[in-house]
């Protein structure tokens, strides 16, 4: 209904239901439209709604229309086909529409198979300029809910300790920062780290004895470390060098990975190529990898020989998985969850997005003043947290896995 008065308020409940009106396993969100850097508005942000007096309440802009989505996640209800309705009571006179639920008799496991993750950075207060200490718990939470269960962490997670002339260790390092980031990330599937390495270690070249002997010493204490916390060592990942595509990106990664395999530790190596061709890259250093995350849009447009290289590398035992910067708000939030379709098909066992919690610098909700692109598929001040319909889209994603 249109009014040169203002917004129109419509009132609705939910009802039929098992649990009675407005049950509590289901969430009701509104779309509302934001503008973007790039001058295109969407209607990507899901506030929930709270019922007061038991109804739902939604404002129209004259002339517009508003989204309501509603969420189910109806664990404790019996399976069955149950008929409900959408119970509108603004309106002179009501309406009603129906409301059709099928609960099918099965449980989705409490581990996936389809791991999810983004470079959240969340060890550290600041590192996207929105990760605040007002809102990073909620993040977090608002995080695992949708299944991610692959947190980022900056270098300084694992930091180095001393060692003396011959590279052995001699102090211990800090491992307080490494203790507060697994303890926000309780039961995370894996733990990955950017690295972000040189040429050397402290004062040692890498080709230098003491340069092997300092990593080694390196990788050990940290997953032996990792295991007196509870962890498997397979469980710590580390990028070393971030979409190497050049040949000094590749003596560094090789250098690094043949010391971190020779320690013998389970400690996984991981890499995002960004060659044009895979067959210019060196293949020693792809081969030192345990992992190999090639970017989700190269995969599908450079060509099936592209596609071949890598699905060689995961018949050969070196994990395929899939990165992508899918979460600008201007692309359609099914890009997120054709991701975890295409990772089937191909046997990939993640998907990651640049970046979880990436803003560009400047509250989700006024983009103009943004310093860069944002990225973040849900919507983030400094402290509030919100669904956006690109992580909805790719938590269904790894259901749909």
């Amino acid at each position: 209904s249109n009014s040169s008065d203002g917004p129109i308020q419509v009132m609705f409940r939910l009802s039929g239901l098992p649990g009675g009106d407005n049950p509590g396993y289901v969430t009701v969100h509104e779309a509302v439209w934001t503008d973007t850097r790039k001058g295109v508005p969407v209607a990507a942000a899901l506030p929930e709604l709270v019922a007061e007096d038991n109804l739902y309440t939604v404002y129209v802009p004259s002339g517009m229309t508003r989204q309501v989505w509603l969420t189910f996640n109806p664990v404790d209800v019996e399976a069955g086909t149950y008929e409900g309705e959408v119970v509108v009571e603004s309106v002179h006179g009501g309406k009603r529409f129906p409301l059709h639920m099928h609960l099918y008799p099965l449980d989705f496991p409490e581990e996936r198979s389809l791991h999810l993750g983004g470079w959240d950075y969340t060890d550290k207060v600041g590192h996207h300029s929105m990760v605040t200490e007002k809102n990073r718990s909620a993040l977090i939470q608002h995080l695992r809910e949708r299944f991610v269960d692959s947190p980022w962490g900056t270098p300084r997670v694992l930091t180095r300790g001393t060692h003396d002339v011959q590279g052995v260790m001699t102090t211990l390092p800090d491992t307080d920062h490494f203790d507060a980031w697994i303890a926000l990330w309780p039961d995370a599937a894996q733990y990955l780290v950017f690295a972000k390495v040189g040429p050397n270690f402290e004062s040692w070249a890498m080709d230098t004895p003491e340069f092997t002997t300092a990593v080694k010493e390196w990788v050990t204490f940290w997953a032996g470390y990792a295991v007196e916390k509870g962890l498997k060592p397979e469980q710590l990942a580390v990028l070393l060098v971030d979409e190497p595509h050049e040949g000094w990106h590749e003596d560094i990664i090789l250098a690094w990975a043949k010391a971190i395999r020779a320690a013998g530790t389970g400690v996984r190596i991981w890499e995002d190529p960004t060659y044009r061709d895979m067959n210019q890259a060196m293949e020693a250093m792809i081969d030192a990898c345990h992992v190999l995350c090639p970017n989700y849009q190269a995969f599908l447009s450079r060509g099936q020989g592209y596609r071949d290289y890598y699905v060689k590398k995961r018949d050969q035992g070196i994990a395929l998985e899939f990165y992508s910067a899918w979460t600008g708000r201007v692309f359609d939030p099914y890009v997120a969850r054709l991701m975890a379709w295409t990772s089937w098909r191909y046997g990939a066992s993640a998907i990651y997005c640049w970046s979880l919690t990436d803003t560009g610098g400047a509250s989700s909700w006024n983009e103009y003043v943004a310093i860069r692109d944002t990225y973040a598929p849900l919507f983030i001040s400094e402290d509030s947290v919100t669904a956006g319909k690109h992580l909805e889209a790719a938590r269904e994603g790894v259901e749909d896995y």
